[in-house]
């Protein structure tokens, strides 16, 4: 009768084939004991990405009605319908988020600037602290245009370039530097005015305005040379 071989010591590949059966066969507990919780986070995931994507769909088409009910306010204020545009702005601030509540209100400002209601128009651009560049850059010019036409020029004019020096890489930076030269000039501070244009030259060299920029400079030139100012 042959004897039965007796089995040596576990190799190390033995002994870590073990290990990974233990581990997996507890896994498989832990599964099984909490199927249910586990089945109510994936389904929680599900319902919430799902939740998400319906609520960006909402937003993105309110906005899209938002913005287009701006579109028609931004005409009434070109045609100086300013009542209308007020009315129509009135409206529309509350029953949208963003974009368009921010620009219906600006817009809004802007009809009470063409009435002359400066005071009015003043304290809505002022509370018009956004961070994305078109609404700031917006109520920062309807401020300035407010205190030039109650002939605070020099205010004005360093109120939009404190916006250039905040915002360099706006593409409404050289427009800014463009409205701060004219105040600059009317507040007869004709080097700084100058020096505003002489920006648009040397940063925003591609820009559009550039042309003009160039051109107002020499116009100044004299100005500058018999006042020295």
């Amino acid at each position: 009768m042959q004897a039965t071989k007796a089995r040596g010591k576990l190799t190390r590949r033995e002994i870590k084939q073990d290990k990974l059966l233990i581990w997996f066969s507890r896994v498989s507990m832990v599964v099984q004991d909490n199927m249910w919780y586990i089945a109510g986070v994936i389904l929680g995931v599900v319902l919430l990405g799902t939740g998400y994507y319906i609520y960006r769909s909402w937003d993105a088409r309110q906005t899209e009605r938002g913005m287009a009910q701006v579109s028609g306010l931004e005409m009434l204020v070109r045609q100086e319908q300013y009542d209308r545009a007020i009315t129509q702005a009135d409206q529309i601030i509350g029953s949208f988020v963003g974009l368009p509540d921010r620009m219906a209100r600006l817009y809004k400002a802007d009809a009470l600037r063409g009435k002359g209601d400066y005071a009015g128009a003043r304290a809505i651009y002022e509370k018009s602290k956004w961070d994305d560049e078109i609404t700031s850059f917006h109520a920062t010019k309807g401020l300035a245009d407010c205190l030039g036409a109650e002939k605070q020029y020099e205010r004005a004019g360093k109120l939009l370039i404190e916006w250039v020096d905040d915002n360099k890489g706006s593409g409404f930076a050289p427009m800014a530097l463009l409205e701060a030269s004219t105040n600059l000039e009317l507040a007869l501070k004709y080097s700084e005015a100058q020096a505003a244009l002489q920006r648009i030259l040397d940063d925003y060299n591609e820009s559009q305005l550039v042309g003009r920029a160039r051109q107002r400079i020499r116009m100044l030139e004299g100005a500058v040379q018999v006042t020295g100012s």
